[in-house]
């Protein structure tokens, strides 16, 4: 059975034929100028990050405060400091007895860090 004939379809048939025949397609020389100003643009914003980083790191090269060439040991002294001279005689006094294990303390550097004797409470036994 044929279908009724529908006012409304007719109209959207109509409007589709209408559009088709105003439809062009766009001349290939406006595509390619369309592209190549895409491309100018990507290409553009490529150098100028470019640009932005590589000043960033000159103006941070520039303002870093500069770093010594080199830096002596600390146990050395310094050239202004005159050395002390050494005794001519012997010392008097006896050096200090080794300490005990149980006063030092290993730090984490390896340095030996003593810890003096800690004070007893009356109330610990002792240890054995």
């Amino acid at each position: 059975m044929p279908e009724p004939q529908d006012p409304l379809r007719s109209l959207f048939q109509h409007a589709a034929e209408s559009g088709r025949k105003q439809t062009a397609a766009a001349p290939a020389a406006s595509i390619t100028a369309r592209a190549k100003r895409s491309t100018r643009r990507r290409v553009t914003a490529a150098v100028t990050a470019l640009c932005l980083a590589l000043g960033g790191a000159a103006t941070a090269l520039v303002l870093l405060p500069d770093r010594p060439a080199s830096q002596s040991p600390a146990d050395t002294p310094s050239p202004d400091t005159p050395t002390p001279s050494k005794p001519t005689t012997a010392p008097t006094t006896q050096p200090p007895p080794p300490p005990h294990d149980r006063d030092l303390l290993t730090a984490t550097d390896g340095r030996l860090i003593r810890l003096g004797h800690p004070r007893r409470n009356p109330h610990d036994r002792p240890l054995t």
